[in-house]
């Protein structure tokens, strides 16, 4: 930094929105030459120390009386300059405060945590006192002062001045790894030293591989360390610490088809793409090609010419699970040039991947929402794959969402979007019909394959089974696929053996005690359990109501499924994916592993199974209860089961198999569901618009979605009526429109009453710019109640 800059522009690490602003402190002059942009200090706030980070320099004071910063913490910078454009707008668009949008940036397996420490000159105090200390590492805590020196030791150096206060930041969570090497010793004779036989063994390996890590060694000559540590001491073998990465698990499912020549339609697509790339203006596509019609191909092409001229890419997927098969084309393609950044990953791995980026020794990025943020310079093209996922959504401040911070991102670098999916948002489908994207099409399955047929089982008129939640029709075709060792796909959106769990005699369901939901039954466990605070109990032996033992088991999950299917199909291999069985790490593809190494398998599970998923020798999607979106409280539930439909559908007929999905339903009259059979996405989008116009439902107009909670119902009711209030004597616009407040369709979840109110509005702007300016008297935790503002919410439960 220049020397004559004398004032930074700070972000306090607070995340507290009412305290979210950029302050101004003194630069002390030992310290100007060293502060960047991106550098870490210690400022003085509120009578404490906290963290802080540089944004800006200047020479102009903003006020006449200024703190001066303490010190620095870490000089290297943590974000680059021009990050700071993104998290403003990512700060006022969705109402979180500026910290927690830098640490969005920051790398894996930091901490912003200060420790107070102390230290001294050992040189002003007498010998016995240095003696004391001379078994520890300065600086140190009180306490270990205390325990060395006695307590009026401590604080009378303390006050003489001989014992400093220090502040460090404490330990990174995770940092570089690093290995043993063990190499041939520069001097010393073997023959001049008696030798045991393990101590011969290892120097015969070392001198014959030239260097090994330590661990290796040991291995390959079945020695323990003793004995490498005795010929270290006699000079025959030395060592070194090298730094080592930590690569994520990677199991390969097996090549996708070979492209032998790419369709007329990806021809088109691309040559679009391409001439966007050279131009550099930042245009946003729209990519809607129908499920096998060739998006992975032009996802790869589109990246190889951004990578050919010396740029990056990122790559999102709504799934963990998803970064598999797409993994797989990448890595197949670009090789080491590609990095994985999701939450599975240990804080190691993420680390180390993180900083490969960083480093420039990864150009191609693929992972979930976080990996929007990974630190690429130069960045060419984002692609955000099933784009039409809510997963995408971040559901914890900052509330954000990966796709519109992709375009955001993408507009500022110049850098190419590309939104793939066979079922679009309405959101990116309303913008594509306004000009905003341009929309390229893929019509048709690769090779004129057809679309799998969609056939509806009315579930009102199936004839009652030993197996009520699957239909004879279905278990007809799953056994008619299976005697070919073709594979089948079983979706059913709910985990767990049962919904409920009810006494015959008294009708009690037992519910959750921090929710105000029933609890569901998981056979496995022998538990009911909350799928919201996963609160769990021992299944009851008697109704804790009317001691009771006739209870009966209502509703269906993908664990009783699992148990139908295995009665029904004896010999056959089930892989059950659901976040039951997913929750070890690398658990997604070593399940989809094993689906795909089986002939004549079934795989069933919940959402992380219904889109990406390329496996050719699969002929049969059976859907259970396909109502299970239809019927919630949410204007996006048409929508949200059209695309469910359509995506779990497109997994079969891949291959030379034709495909057929079978869909159980109740309701084979809706509009979304009759879409979805027929394969007729502009039919639904015609009718779905239709239906958000009349409402001024996004994307026409703009929700904001205010939930306030707390522990005692009175006191939240009371600050919903009072914030409800506040904004309807607020200027707004005479499109913004107030609705609520009200209880939440979900009225308790984790012991805290839930009350909400929605802001529909044609100028977002305004309205939060008159949120802002009153967030700390009406936005703030008072009596005991919280508020949160989720700007373009997913869900409204």
């Amino acid at each position: 930094m220049d020397q004559r800059h004398a004032y930074a522009d700070i972000i306090v690490d607070l995340s507290a929105k009412a305290a979210d602003k950029i302050y101004q402190y003194k630069i002390p002059e030992e310290i100007s030459g060293s502060l960047l942009i991106g550098s870490l200090v210690l400022v003085p706030f509120n009578k404490r120390r906290s963290l802080g980070y540089v944004v800006g320099t200047s020479n102009k004071p903003r006020r006449l009386k200024l703190l001066e910063i303490i010190d620095i913490i870490d000089k290297e910078p943590q974000f680059s300059p021009d990050s700071m454009d993104l998290c403003q707008w990512i700060s006022n668009h969705y109402q979180c405060s500026l910290s927690d949008c830098l640490r969005l940036l920051l790398p894996p397996g930091g901490t912003h945590k200060i420790r107070k420490l102390f230290d001294l000159d050992k040189s002003l105090i007498d010998s016995d006192s240095r003696e004391k200390l001379n078994d520890i590492s300065l600086p140190a805590t009180k306490n270990i002062f205390i325990t060395k020196l006695g307590r009026k030791f401590f604080e009378k150096e303390l006050k003489k001045g001989s014992i400093k206060v220090v502040y460090k930041l404490a330990a990174p969570r995770v940092s570089v790894k690093k290995k043993r090497i063990i190499t041939q010793g520069k001097s010393g004779n073997p023959l001049d030293h008696k030798l045991g036989e393990k101590q011969k063994k290892l120097l015969e390996i070392v001198v014959d591989k030239g260097e090994l890590g330590e661990s290796e060694l040991l291995s390959m000559a079945k020695a323990g360390k003793s004995s490498l540590d005795s010929l270290l001491k006699k000079g025959l073998v030395e060592s070194h610490e090298s730094i080592t990465a930590r690569s994520p698990k990677w199991i390969n499912l097996g090549g996708r088809e070979k492209v032998r020549e790419l369709t007329v339609d990806q021809s088109s697509a691309l040559k679009s793409i391409y001439s966007s790339i050279d131009k550099g203006e930042g245009d946003i596509f729209l990519l809607k090609g129908v499920t096998g019609s060739g998006k992975t191909e032009v996802y790869l092409r589109a990246i190889e010419k951004v990578v050919k001229r010396g740029q990056g890419a990122i790559v999102l997927v709504p799934e963990i699970s998803l970064t598999s098969q797409l993994g797989d084309s990448l890595i197949e393609k670009f090789k080491n040039e590609v990095a994985i950044l999701h939450s599975s990953l240990s804080d190691g791995e993420r680390h180390d991947e993180w900083h490969r980026i960083k480093n420039k020794q990864a150009s191609v990025v693929i992972g979930a929402r976080s990996a929007i943020f990974a630190p690429l310079d130069d960045l060419g093209i984002i692609i955000v794959d099933e784009e039409h996922e809510t997963t995408y959504k971040q559901n914890v401040s900052p509330r954000y969402n990966a796709k519109d911070i992709a375009v955001r991102l993408s507009l500022a670098k110049k850098a190419i979007t590309l939104l793939g999916s066979a079922t679009p948002s309405l959101e990116s489908m309303n913008a594509s019909d306004n000009g905003i994207y341009k929309l390229v099409e893929l019509p048709e399955r690769i090779g004129k394959r057809k679309l799998p047929k969609i056939q509806l089982l009315d579930m009102k008129k199936e004839i009652k089974s030993s197996h009520p939640a699957i239909s004879q029709k279905l278990v007809s075709a799953i056994d008619d696929a299976l005697s070919k060792d073709e594979k089948v796909i079983i979706f059913l959106n709910r985990r767990g053996y049962s919904s409920l769990l009810l006494c015959g005699d008294c009708g009690d369901v037992p519910k959750c005690s921090n929710c105000s939901i029933s609890l569901s039954y998981h056979r496995g466990e022998n538990r009911l359990k909350c799928h919201h605070c996963n609160f769990s109990v021992a299944t009851f032996l008697k109704c804790p109501n009317c001691g009771g033992h006739n209870f009966k088991y209502l509703g269906m999950g993908t664990e009783k499924i699992e148990d139908n299917l295995s009665t029904l199909f004896k010999e056959v291999t089930i892989v059950r994916m659901d976040s039951d069985t997913t929750s070890k790490k690398g658990s997604h593809q070593e399940l989809l592993k094993k689906f795909n190494d089986s002939k004549g398998s079934i795989l069933l599970g919940t959402q992380m199974i219904a889109k990406g998923l390329d496996f050719p020798e699969v002929s049969l999607i059976g859907v259970i209860d396909a109502d299970v979106a239809l019927n919630l409280p949410d204007f996006r539930a048409g929508e949200r089961t059209f695309q469910m439909l359509m995506q779990v559908a497109g997994r079969s007929g891949r291959g030379e198999v034709p495909g057929k999905v079978m869909v159980q339903t109740y309701s084979p009259e809706n509009y979304a569901i009759q879409a979805a059979a027929h394969g007729d996405y502009d039919a639904f989008y015609d009718k779905e618009i239709s239906f958000r116009k009349e409402l001024d439902y996004p994307p026409i107009a703009d929700l904001i979605n205010i939930v306030i909670s707390g522990n005692i119902k009175k006191d939240v009711e009371e600050r919903a009526t009072e914030l409800g209030e506040f904004l309807r004597n607020q200027n707004f616009n005479e499109k913004t429109f107030i609705n609520g407040p009200g209880a939440a369709p979900i009225e308790r979840i984790k012991n805290r009453w839930r009350w909400h109110l929605f802001i529909s509005t044609f100028d977002p702007v305004g309205v939060k710019s008159i949120m802002s300016k009153n967030w700390s008297k009406h936005f703030i935790e008072k009596k005991g109640t919280r508020v949160i503002v989720d700007v373009d919410p997913m869900w409204l439960l």
